[in-house]
């Protein structure tokens, strides 16, 4: 990792440690959810240090999802890790094929049940988006990585949001349709753009759909 990635991870690093606050029971609980260290912080005050911002932000959104990934992947934090889940979350009508590339590979590195809903979250957008098109299997085996019931919850989520997107396409006038609906929509818009160098049913190849 370079000194500037570095750099970005201890910044994030600092900027939670400045806010921990002695609650040894809140940390011991913690422990016993997960392998990385844990600073005891709990949820409103880390996704207060992700809205406050970090230098790193005022660069472009690519760059943005660079150093995220970097972090996400060098990071041995709980608190750390949980950042980029936090910041994506606010951000998801933003995700594309360009984040998918990227965020498939986080899957790798969860241990723990915290990480694994965040992502799953993430995930079911992308899948939503894809689940009633011919490019379905593109995602196919991707809920194997994921811990137990975390996949169920996975596909739970997913079914939810293709449901709600389909009454939005067949009843412009409804207000009741959900905002993750309306992300999922317009990420498979993204998604479905593209060439393939492998054939497949739909057209595409795996590698150049996702």
């Amino acid at each position: 990792m370079s000194n500037q990635a570095n750099g970005q991870l201890q910044e994030v690093e600092r900027c939670l440690r400045a806010r921990v606050k002695r609650d040894p029971a809140y940390k011991a609980f913690r422990e016993k959810t997960t392998k990385l260290t844990v600073l005891g912080l709990r949820l409103p005050i880390m996704r207060e240090i992700e809205v406050a911002g970090f230098s790193f932000y005022s660069q472009s959104q690519d760059k943005i999802l660079n150093i995220w990934n970097r972090i996400w992947m060098k990071a041995s934090t709980h608190e750390v890790m949980s950042l980029p889940l936090f910041y994506y979350r606010r951000h998801k009508q933003d995700l594309d094929l360009t984040h998918w590339k990227r965020m498939k590979h986080w899957i790798e590195r969860v241990e723990n049940w915290e990480h694994a809903d965040a992502l799953c979250q993430l995930y079911s957008i992308f899948l939503s988006a894809i689940q009633n098109s011919s490019c379905r299997h593109c995602f196919n085996g991707i809920a194997l990585r994921i811990p137990g019931n975390a996949a169920r919850l996975l596909s739970r989520q997913s079914t939810t949001q293709a449901k709600s997107a389909r009454l939005q396409r067949s009843r412009p006038s409804c207000r009741s349709w959900s905002h993750s609906s309306a992300t999922a929509t317009r990420t498979f818009k993204k998604l479905s753009v593209g060439n393939c160098a492998r054939p497949t049913s739909c057209g595409r190849a795996r590698s150049s759909c996702f």
